[in-house]
Protein backbone atom coordinates (compact mmCIF):
# COMPACT_ATOMS: atom_id res chain seq x y z
CA UNK A 1 0.00 0.00 0.00
CA UNK A 2 2.09 2.92 -1.23
CA UNK A 3 -0.74 5.41 -0.90
CA UNK A 4 -2.39 5.67 2.46
CA UNK A 5 -5.46 7.65 3.36
CA UNK A 6 -5.08 10.25 6.08
CA UNK A 7 -6.73 8.01 8.65
CA UNK A 8 -4.66 4.97 7.65
CA UNK A 9 -1.46 6.98 8.02
CA UNK A 10 -2.55 8.43 11.39
CA UNK A 11 -3.26 4.95 12.75
CA UNK A 12 0.03 3.48 11.49
CA UNK A 13 1.89 6.55 12.76
CA UNK A 14 0.32 6.19 16.23
CA UNK A 15 1.28 2.51 16.29
CA UNK A 16 4.87 3.32 15.31
CA UNK A 17 5.43 4.46 18.89
CA UNK A 18 3.65 1.81 20.92
CA UNK A 19 0.69 -0.56 21.05
CA UNK A 20 -2.54 1.45 21.21
CA UNK A 21 -6.15 0.76 22.15
CA UNK A 22 -9.29 2.03 20.41
CA UNK A 23 -9.57 4.96 22.83
CA UNK A 24 -6.14 6.34 21.97
CA UNK A 25 -6.77 5.76 18.27
CA UNK A 26 -10.19 7.45 18.50
CA UNK A 27 -8.58 10.81 19.20
CA UNK A 28 -6.56 11.47 16.03
CA UNK A 29 -5.64 14.96 14.90
CA UNK A 30 -8.85 15.01 12.85
CA UNK A 31 -11.74 15.04 15.35
CA UNK A 32 -14.26 14.76 12.50
CA UNK A 33 -13.40 11.08 12.02
CA UNK A 34 -16.02 8.86 13.64
CA UNK A 35 -15.38 5.78 15.74
CA UNK A 36 -17.07 3.72 13.02
CA UNK A 37 -14.60 5.03 10.42
CA UNK A 38 -11.69 4.21 12.74
CA UNK A 39 -12.96 0.65 13.37
CA UNK A 40 -13.52 0.14 9.62
CA UNK A 41 -9.99 1.36 8.96
CA UNK A 42 -8.57 -0.89 11.69
CA UNK A 43 -10.37 -3.86 10.14
CA UNK A 44 -9.00 -2.96 6.69
CA UNK A 45 -5.42 -2.58 8.02
CA UNK A 46 -5.79 -5.80 10.03
CA UNK A 47 -7.06 -7.74 7.00
CA UNK A 48 -4.15 -6.39 4.92
CA UNK A 49 -1.72 -7.68 7.56
CA UNK A 50 -0.42 -4.21 8.54
CA UNK A 51 -1.60 -4.29 12.15
CA UNK A 52 -2.03 -7.02 14.72
CA UNK A 53 -3.70 -7.83 17.99
CA UNK A 54 -2.14 -10.03 20.68
CA UNK A 55 -2.10 -13.59 19.28
CA UNK A 56 -4.97 -14.92 21.37
CA UNK A 57 -7.34 -12.04 20.52
CA UNK A 58 -9.44 -12.26 17.32
CA UNK A 59 -10.58 -9.08 15.55
CA UNK A 60 -14.16 -8.39 16.66
CA UNK A 61 -15.73 -5.37 14.96
CA UNK A 62 -18.85 -5.30 17.16
CA UNK A 63 -16.81 -5.52 20.37
CA UNK A 64 -14.59 -2.65 19.21
CA UNK A 65 -17.61 -0.50 18.41
CA UNK A 66 -18.99 -1.15 21.89
CA UNK A 67 -15.77 -0.10 23.66
CA UNK A 68 -16.35 3.03 25.80
CA UNK A 69 -15.78 6.43 24.16
CA UNK A 70 -14.08 7.86 27.25
CA UNK A 71 -10.63 6.99 28.56
CA UNK A 72 -10.63 3.24 29.03
CA UNK A 73 -7.45 1.20 29.38
CA UNK A 74 -8.95 -2.07 30.65
CA UNK A 75 -9.35 -3.59 27.21
CA UNK A 76 -8.02 -6.66 25.46
CA UNK A 77 -7.93 -4.87 22.09
CA UNK A 78 -4.39 -3.48 21.80
CA UNK A 79 -3.15 -2.92 18.25
CA UNK A 80 0.44 -2.98 17.06
CA UNK A 81 2.30 -2.84 13.76
CA UNK A 82 3.34 -5.98 11.90
CA UNK A 83 6.55 -6.10 9.85
CA UNK A 84 4.46 -5.29 6.76
CA UNK A 85 2.82 -2.38 8.59
CA UNK A 86 6.20 -1.04 9.67
CA UNK A 87 7.50 -1.23 6.09
CA UNK A 88 4.35 0.47 4.78
CA UNK A 89 4.68 3.26 7.36
CA UNK A 90 8.40 3.74 6.61
CA UNK A 91 7.81 3.69 2.82
CA UNK A 92 5.00 6.25 3.15
CA UNK A 93 7.19 8.59 5.21
CA UNK A 94 10.07 8.28 2.73
CA UNK A 95 7.77 8.92 -0.25
CA UNK A 96 6.03 11.90 1.36
CA UNK A 97 8.89 13.42 3.38
CA UNK A 98 11.66 12.63 0.92
CA UNK A 99 13.91 10.78 3.34
CA UNK A 100 13.83 7.42 5.09
CA UNK A 101 13.08 6.98 8.78
CA UNK A 102 16.26 7.78 10.69
CA UNK A 103 17.01 5.03 13.20
CA UNK A 104 20.57 6.32 13.83
CA UNK A 105 19.63 7.93 17.16
CA UNK A 106 17.33 5.14 18.37
CA UNK A 107 17.42 4.08 22.00
CA UNK A 108 15.34 2.25 24.54
CA UNK A 109 15.50 2.01 28.32
CA UNK A 110 14.34 -0.23 31.12
CA UNK A 111 14.17 0.98 34.70
CA UNK A 112 13.42 -1.23 37.67
CA UNK A 113 12.65 1.12 40.55
CA UNK A 114 12.13 -1.74 42.99
CA UNK A 115 15.64 -3.10 42.37
CA UNK A 116 17.01 0.44 41.88
CA UNK A 117 18.70 -0.38 38.58
CA UNK A 118 18.23 0.03 34.88
CA UNK A 119 19.86 0.19 31.48
CA UNK A 120 19.79 2.13 28.25
CA UNK A 121 20.45 0.54 24.86
CA UNK A 122 21.11 2.60 21.76
CA UNK A 123 22.90 2.93 18.47
CA UNK A 124 25.96 4.63 19.99
CA UNK A 125 27.40 5.32 23.42
CA UNK A 126 26.68 9.02 22.86
CA UNK A 127 23.00 8.26 22.09
CA UNK A 128 22.75 6.24 25.32
CA UNK A 129 24.25 9.07 27.36
CA UNK A 130 21.88 11.61 25.77
CA UNK A 131 18.96 9.33 26.69
CA UNK A 132 19.74 9.99 30.35
CA UNK A 133 18.49 13.56 29.87
CA UNK A 134 15.09 12.24 28.82
CA UNK A 135 15.06 9.72 31.65
CA UNK A 136 15.72 12.44 34.22
CA UNK A 137 12.35 13.99 33.43
CA UNK A 138 10.60 10.74 34.43
CA UNK A 139 10.31 10.31 38.19
CA UNK A 140 11.54 12.98 40.55
CA UNK A 141 12.00 10.59 43.49
CA UNK A 142 14.96 8.79 41.86
CA UNK A 143 18.20 9.82 40.23
CA UNK A 144 20.68 7.94 38.08
CA UNK A 145 23.97 7.30 39.88
CA UNK A 146 26.23 8.46 37.05
CA UNK A 147 29.43 7.33 38.81
CA UNK A 148 28.28 3.71 38.56
CA UNK A 149 27.73 3.45 34.78
CA UNK A 150 28.83 0.26 33.03
CA UNK A 151 29.21 0.45 29.24
CA UNK A 152 29.26 -2.51 26.84
CA UNK A 153 28.75 -3.17 23.14
CA UNK A 154 25.85 -5.43 22.20
CA UNK A 155 24.89 -7.43 19.09
CA UNK A 156 21.63 -5.48 18.73
CA UNK A 157 18.53 -4.20 20.49
CA UNK A 158 14.81 -3.58 20.14
CA UNK A 159 14.39 0.10 19.34
CA UNK A 160 10.62 -0.35 19.53
CA UNK A 161 8.37 -3.35 19.99
CA UNK A 162 8.64 -4.11 16.26
CA UNK A 163 12.08 -2.78 15.21
CA UNK A 164 15.32 -4.63 15.94
CA UNK A 165 18.55 -2.78 15.22
CA UNK A 166 21.77 -4.73 14.74
CA UNK A 167 24.76 -3.54 16.73
CA UNK A 168 24.68 -1.05 19.51
CA UNK A 169 25.67 -0.08 23.00
CA UNK A 170 24.31 -0.67 26.47
CA UNK A 171 24.84 1.34 29.61
CA UNK A 172 23.78 -0.29 32.88
CA UNK A 173 23.24 1.97 35.86
CA UNK A 174 22.07 2.10 39.44
CA UNK A 175 19.23 4.29 40.67
CA UNK A 176 19.19 6.11 43.94
CA UNK A 177 15.97 6.86 45.78
CA UNK A 178 15.93 10.49 46.86
CA UNK A 179 14.91 11.40 50.37
CA UNK A 180 11.66 13.32 50.66
CA UNK A 181 12.22 16.86 51.84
Amino acid sequence: MSNLSKIEFEILDSLAIDWECIFSLSTPSSPDISKLEIVDCLQHLFNKGYIQLPKEIPFNRDALLSEPQEEYWDTKYWFGLTDAGCKTWEDYLEKNLGSPVDWSRAWNARLNYKKEEGYVVGTTKKVCLKAFEKLKSGRSDFRIRRKLLKHSTIPGFDATYYKYISGGHRIDFKLQRLKKS
